[in-house]
């Protein structure tokens, strides 16, 4: 998340520049076509860093409503030398791997089964023509907590959990 949020910032701060900078030469009025070449350059770039800016913005969205309405969280490691720890969510909307979201039960992906074992939960999810899996490894689950898990599945996707061992 705080990854996510770092990338929405400097794509922020990229665009503020570049549109200081185009607002800049638009007041000097330079004379000559290079300027108005490069004032054109200028705007692509502005176009494009406030795509981007979008872009990040929806994620870090994404990735709050995955927090927000989390089932499972893991926290398979701790990275000692860099004072922080790898999460795992996983939420009816999707899973949020430290910053890699993966989106289902939203723009037409939809989560079809969720495997439970004893150390590990497997999600399938996808399109009707393209569907992939995803297997997550934590700590052993106890089994009041297991069921809330199951139920918590079965309430907020409908999709009802196997549970293996």
């Amino acid at each position: 998340m705080k990854k996510l949020a770092r990338q929405a910032s400097w794509f922020f701060a990229a665009t503020v520049i570049v549109a200081a900078v185009f607002v800049i030469i638009i007041f000097l009025q330079p004379p000559n076509w290079k300027v108005l070449a490069a004032m054109s350059l200028t705007a692509v770039v502005v176009v494009i860093t406030g795509f981007l800016f979008v872009k990040a913005m929806i994620n870090i969205k994404a990735a709050q409503l995955i927090i927000e309405n989390q089932i499972l969280h893991i926290q398979p490691a701790v990275c000692m030398d860099r004072d922080e720890s790898i999460e795992v969510y996983v939420s009816c909307f999707g899973i949020l791997l430290q910053s890699k979201i993966i989106k289902f039960n939203q723009e037409g992906i939809r989560l079809k089964a969720v495997e439970l074992g004893r150390y590990y939960i497997t999600l399938t999810y996808g399109t009707v023509q393209e569907m992939q899996s995803t297997k997550l490894i934590y700590e052993e689950i106890r089994d009041g907590t297991l069921q809330k898990i199951v139920r918590r599945f079965r309430y907020e996707t409908g999709v009802v959990p196997v549970i293996t061992q």
